[in-house]
């Protein structure tokens, strides 16, 4: 009986282990996006934006590189 539940619960854990991994996965797939996304803003903010803007996209560009 408790070699069924020591199996069971090495499963469960397993389980939790390889569910943490996806969500980290997901959660630095998400990060590249949204620091992809950003750098399109900066780009666009930089050649298209007035001063004030050119600057602010410059110095956020050296933070992300």
């Amino acid at each position: 009986m408790s070699r069924a539940k020591t199996a069971s619960s090495k499963i469960a854990e397993d389980l939790k282990s390889v569910v943490g991994d996806i969500k980290r996965a997901k959660l630095v797939e998400t990060n590249l996006l949204n620091k992809r996304e950003m750098r399109k803003e900066i780009v666009r903010g930089i050649v298209y934006g007035d001063t004030q803007t050119r600057v602010l996209a410059a110095k956020v560009k050296n933070v992300l590189s």
